[in-house]
């Protein structure tokens, strides 16, 4: 029922974050790169910018994607589903910056292991989280519309590296999305390093989200699998070990969740998780599904919707940590939907919270005006729509239908005199 509600209630939103360009190409993001003094090497990696269609989205938090070239496409399209497709809005739209690799074993290992197969670079994982702090994060934020949220995305040895980050330098990112992390590496360093750290370190603001792939053998179940000391099971246990022990029994106080899917293993485990891993991070972003029942309910005035509206983006601000104010193209919709229900008094609320909130957007006083002339306020929907025309680029909406109510209002006069 809710459902249904909220598909009569809302118009869909047009918003999409692929561009074509000048050739008709598809694109969803560019490439860029810097030269890195730490690494003495060049750095590539693929940015992909939201589209924005209204004032409260000028800039973004942003997701660092570890292995890019892997992952780049769908975590962009995951990200695009929940925060802009069909009029989601389940999290906030959000940059990507999936870095390329150079050498990935060097990078993404914090210390020098065991290697069988080819040369063996590891162990340069502390440079690589010098490089991401003082190289290209002040780049991207330098260069690119950010706001003050990061999330890192990592898998396998990325995995290995994200955790490693969030036990030295938690402070960088703000939720953490390790997918079947190695934390076997080096003889499972990591885990007597997480053990002692997460006994010694507050993480009250962080958040880790952990995906747990089926890697067991046939013989092997997750229920025993702790109990099987081969070699084989080495990976799956260690996580396990990090998740059901080390994590839950530290002081740290880490929001921290972590998932066993059965139906996939470690190389299609990404997708599933990332998504599931975003929805779990952002659990408090979207309107309750209680809203639309909030505003239909003739018993609840303006004043209270209107409130709750306000308070549940007071919270989303908190905790992103820094102001967001309700996205007028969201008010908007709720505006309308609001007159097509002929309530008014309600539909006048979320439209004039737009022009106060966002003075400089010509749409909101368009918008304005389309209600004065829904209950048949000729002067200050006229008022409406000639506001409209004078902030920022004007609307061609607004001129047309100001010159139709102008045309209507010399016809109404003409006929007055000539009855007269």
């Amino acid at each position: 029922m809710i459902l249904l509600i909220s598909m009569l209630f809302i118009a869909v939103c047009h918003e999409t974050s692929a561009q074509t360009n000048n050739k008709g190409l598809i694109t969803i993001g560019v490439s860029d790169s810097i030269q890195s003094s730490i690494l003495d090497e060049k750095r590539d990696f693929w940015v992909h910018i939201p589209e924005s269609e209204n004032d409260s989205e000028v800039a973004f938090p942003v997701v660092y994607l570890l292995d890019g070239d892997k992952h780049f496409t769908s975590v962009v399209g995951i990200i695009q589903e929940l925060s802009a497709t069909k009029g989601n809005t389940l999290m906030p739209k959000m940059i990507v910056v999936g870095i390329l690799n150079t050498d990935r074993m060097r990078d993404l290992t914090p210390k020098h292991g065991n290697q069988k197969n080819g040369p063996n670079t590891s162990g340069g994982g502390e440079a690589f989280l010098d490089f991401m702090k003082k190289e290209l994060i002040p780049y991207i934020d330098q260069k690119y519309p950010t706001k003050p949220y990061r999330i890192y995305i990592g898998h396998s040895l990325g995995g290995l590296t994200v955790i490693n980050t969030m036990l030295k330098k938690p402070e960088l990112f703000n939720s953490y999305i390790a997918l079947d992390p190695s934390l076997w590496w080096a003889d499972s360093a990591m885990l007597k390093e997480a053990n002692v750290i997460l006994n010694n370190k507050s993480l009250t603001d962080e958040t880790l989200y952990l995906g747990i792939a089926n890697t067991l053998k046939p013989e092997v179940t997750i229920g025993t699998v702790t109990a099987d000391t081969t070699h084989a099971t080495q990976h799956i246990r260690d996580i396990l070990e990090f998740s059901t022990k080390i994590v839950p029994e530290s002081s740290a106080k880490l929001d921290f969740k972590f998932q066993y899917y059965p139906d996939d293993g470690h190389g299609s485990l990404p997708l599933i998780a990332t998504y599931d891993a975003l929805r779990y991070i952002f659990s408090w972003y979207d309107m309750d599904k209680s809203f639309i029942p909030l505003i239909l309910n003739l018993e609840i005035k303006d004043v209270a919707v209107i409130k709750t509206l306000k308070i549940h983006f007071q919270n989303i601000s908190e905790k992103l940590g820094y102001t967001v104010l309700p996205p007028e193209d969201y008010v908007n919709q709720l505006g309308y939907g609001c007159i097509k229900r002929e309530l008014y008094e309600k539909a006048e609320a979320f439209f004039k919270l737009n022009v106060k909130n966002y003075p400089n957007n010509s749409n909101v006083y368009d918008s304005l005006g389309d209600y004065y002339a829904a209950i048949k306020d000729i002067d200050k929907a006229i008022l409406a729509y000639h506001k409209a025309l004078k902030t920022g680029a004007g609307s061609t909406y607004s001129r047309d239908k100001l010159y139709a109510l102008l045309l209507q209002e010399k016809a109404h006069t003409l006929v007055l005199k000539k009855n007269h």
